[in-house]
């Protein structure tokens, strides 16, 4: 399920989304004594994403923006809830167009869990910082896009390289 809502206004671009997903009746299975499996029961995962965000052009070629996140996860008993930010900027410099995103700006910011089984139960986790660069040149009917992603805690960036045609004569069609 995914709602989003955007208007524009004299003093920016003001936006809400919602997103989710679930997936119901997944067995929670447990071994017999002859090495067998049964189910005791059925059980849920859930999760969804709230978003609020602004946007703001600081001239015709500078766009930036802000993000608020509300995240929530549930499984089984466990529920996760938390929330962070996102920021980014595209730069048009036409032919080439510069993006810069980062999520999960606030490194202090973490999921809390509980279980509704457990009320003893308490755990986090810190969402991981990412950072992408991203870059479109446009060269008659072509676009040549690059990417390269960052992950706190990963070794290594993803890098990725595209070429888009853009047939002049049929205007839908790339």
């Amino acid at each position: 399920r995914n709602l989003t809502l955007a208007m524009k206004t004299d003093l920016g671009t003001f936006a809400a989304g919602y997103m989710s997903a679930d997936v119901s009746d997944i067995p929670h299975t447990y071994r017999r004594s002859d090495n067998r499996f049964d189910v005791s029961y059925y059980f849920r995962y859930e999760t969804l994403l709230g978003k609020l965000g602004y946007q703001t052009s600081i001239n015709e070629n500078i766009h930036i923006g802000i993000a608020a996140d509300y995240y929530e996860t549930s499984l089984d008993t466990y529920k996760g809830r938390g929330w962070n930010m996102d920021g980014g900027m595209i730069v048009d410099l036409s032919p080439l167009e510069l993006s810069f995103t980062a999520r999960n700006i606030l490194r202090f910011s973490k999921a809390k869990y509980t279980d509704g089984d457990d009320s003893e139960y308490e755990g986090e986790e810190k969402y991981p910082f990412q950072a992408v660069v991203s870059g479109k040149y446009n060269f008659l009917d072509f676009d040549v896009l690059g990417q390269v992603k960052t992950n706190a805690g990963r070794s290594r960036n993803l890098m990725a390289l595209g070429l888009q045609y853009n047939p002049w004569i049929l205007k839908m069609f790339h």
